[in-house]
């Protein structure tokens, strides 16, 4: 695994030539290291997890992590919502050459800057590998990385109904107060009514579930376990 790291790193961190060709040069200048911390390396998370280690190596030593995680947001994001980008993005037909001239010259456009180098870097990477249906699972896994990095913790709360801002509040003071210390939580909210009513939330990899379909489900299931 370490093995596969370094050369993960060391082909992210070393540009292609085509690409030193291309972009220009304020897409390689640093900003200030805004935090120095290196959090715990990801483990059993396959490929990609591997992937996200070296990406983050890379673009902590450059001091830009704030601008890859925001890139790796949007495109996430465009995968998820835009399906004309998510087929450019996917289509094995297309040739990686294609896929990066567009993301160079006209994807800067939308973000209203250029994709950062490491980004770029990494994307032709994973086009050269087949491996672009799987951006998303990298970005997934370097914002693991870049939470922690800021002793953070990403939580997901689901609800049937829009929470007002007093219970967000309530829900946010809750959770630091199960974390403790530990890390501050960054909180998503997402109505879903198939919970018909309570709260999931997902607190990293725990889920605390006390949504009303789940406790039909257990009195369902002790109904007919005495039948």
């Amino acid at each position: 695994m370490i093995k596969f790291i370094n050369i993960s790193h060391k082909l992210i961190c070393s540009p292609f030539p085509k690409i030193l060709n291309l972009v220009s040069r304020s897409t390689f200048s640093t900003n200030p290291v805004k935090n120095n911390t290196t959090p715990k390396l990801l483990e059993g998370c396959g490929i990609m997890g591997s992937y996200a280690n070296a990406l983050f190596l890379t673009t902590q030593k450059a001091g830009n992590l704030n601008e890859v995680m925001n890139d790796l947001r949007f495109i996430s994001n465009s995968l998820l919502t835009c399906e004309d980008f998510r087929t450019f993005m996917t289509t094995p037909g297309l040739r990686t050459s294609q896929k990066m001239k567009f993301l160079k010259e006209d994807f800067g456009t939308l973000t209203r800057s250029p994709l950062q180098a490491q980004t770029l870097n990494c994307l032709e990477l994973l086009f050269d590998q087949k491996r672009s249906t799987e951006v998303l699972t990298l970005a997934k896994h370097f914002e693991t990385l870049f939470l922690s990095a800021n002793n953070q913790l990403k939580c997901l709360v689901q609800s049937a109904d829009k929470l007002t801002d007093d219970m967000k509040a309530r829900i946010v003071d809750a959770l630091r107060h199960r974390l403790g210390n530990s890390c501050e939580p960054v909180v998503e909210y997402k109505l879903n009514p198939s919970i018909l009513g309570g709260l999931l939330v997902n607190v990293g990899d725990k889920v605390v579930d006390t949504s009303v379909s789940s406790k039909l489900e257990r009195i369902q299931s002790h109904l007919l376990s005495r039948y």
